[in-house]
């Protein structure tokens, strides 16, 4: 006698057994894909936030390298500028060197040149009193 495999009795045998129906078997086989689906997106999400975070981490790398980068073009701004600066005293101490030489000797050359006035105004007075002494001798000398 063969029984039926859909009979309460045997299904209920095959339950207790812990055997499943055709039915339950396709049931336990979608939850199964479908939690095989649900696993796969999870996975693929899971690249998807790691490809991101990779990308992420790269261009955190570029950003330092791109600052260490700024800031040695700064500190070498920053050095040539001091340079400059340096350079700058010293040309400005030299430019105030030559321009108290200049003072000094524009000092000497109006003094010089007060002093050849008074010279020539001496040698004037002098040249005048020797022409009139000149003039009298002449004059007493002709009879």
């Amino acid at each position: 006698m063969v029984s039926d495999m859909s009979e309460p009795a045997v299904v209920e045998w095959r339950a207790a057994l812990g055997q499943s129906t055709s039915a339950q078997l396709r049931e336990t086989q979608a939850t199964l894909a479908a939690s095989q689906a649900d696993l796969t997106a999870m996975q693929q999400q899971r690249d998807e936030a790691l490809a991101a975070q990779q990308r992420i981490g790269d261009r955190m790398t570029e950003d330092v390298t791109r600052i260490a980068e700024m800031r040695r073009d700064r500190d070498r701004i920053i050095a040539d500028r001091d340079q400059a600066r340096a350079e700058a005293r010293e040309w400005r101490a030299t430019a105030e060197q030559y321009l108290s030489q200049r003072d000094n000797a524009l000092h000497d050359l109006a003094h010089a040149k007060f002093a050849l006035s008074m010279a020539k105004t001496r040698v004037d007075h002098w040249k005048e009193r020797a022409e009139t002494a000149l003039g009298r001798l002449n004059e007493k000398g002709t009879p």
